[in-house]
């Protein structure tokens, strides 16, 4: 079962340690990134008890699972949500009616076709990051932290990076929800190139993975040895509640 940041709980832990009023904030903002609300809460509180120091007494004594490596994979997806919504603030967040809507409904269209693609993409990217030793066999995610998540390098950003637990070899994945062509290999070759010069020492190797690979990328690709193309499918699973 997915191990989920407990929002009650914190609110009412930081509202004890005298953070009523930023608790009060958190819950009464109407702002959201992509389809996220709760979601978005979630990393905002994080990044609240992180910056008071209390995120590690919060886990001893209210959330166990919080040490666990599934806890540690939420913290960080709940903090990437909300540090690209910091990232993309005016794009992205919800937009109060100024009198200006009619002016901006094409633009507002094609925003909320992006924010649905991308919110699709980043659920894609937190099932690919729980399953990721199942999916790769003898590959971890990156560092002590799990800094192999949204790894990010010569000011770009990995969606994910593994390191091999024997061999002296690095996998960078690119995930796509949607169709990936030819400028997919342009970007990954772009993080493998980076990767080379940061870990000279290591093998360094990619992998693309999306709902479709266009012939263009196959062709692109097909002289790369180090670099892998693969789809996905979906399966769904039932949760109790």
């Amino acid at each position: 079962m997915a191990v989920e940041f407990p929002l009650k709980p914190a609110y009412s832990f930081l509202e004890q340690k005298g953070f009523e009023k930023e608790v009060s904030e958190i819950r009464n903002a109407r702002e959201k990134y992509m389809c996220y609300n709760s979601g978005l809460r979630r990393g905002k509180i994080i990044n609240l008890l992180k910056m008071k120091n209390l995120l590690n007494e919060f886990i001893d004594n209210f959330w166990k699972e919080g040490a666990t490596d599934d806890g540690k994979k939420e913290i960080k997806f709940r903090e990437n949500i909300f540090n690209r919504f910091l990232e993309n603030k005016e794009e992205y967040s919800q937009i109060e009616d100024d009198g200006e809507i009619e002016e901006n409904i094409g633009n507002q269209i094609s925003t909320n076709i992006a924010t649905q693609y991308f919110a699709y993409e980043a659920d894609l990217q937190k099932s690919l990051i729980s399953q990721a030793e199942e999916l790769f066999p003898n590959y971890k995610i990156f560092g002590d932290n799990l800094d192999g998540i949204e790894y990010q390098i010569g000011g770009k950003r990995i969606d994910l990076l593994l390191e091999n637990k024997s061999d002296n070899k690095l996998l960078a994945i690119e995930l796509k929800a949607n169709v990936a062509d030819y400028k997919v290999f342009g970007q990954i070759s772009m993080y493998l190139s980076l990767l080379q010069t940061q870990f000279p020492e290591k093998i360094i190797e990619g992998v693309i993975i999306a709902g479709e690979i266009d012939d263009t990328l196959k062709i692109a690709s097909c002289r790369d040895k180090s670099l892998k193309l693969k789809s996905y499918k979906m399966t769904l699973e039932l949760i109790d509640e």
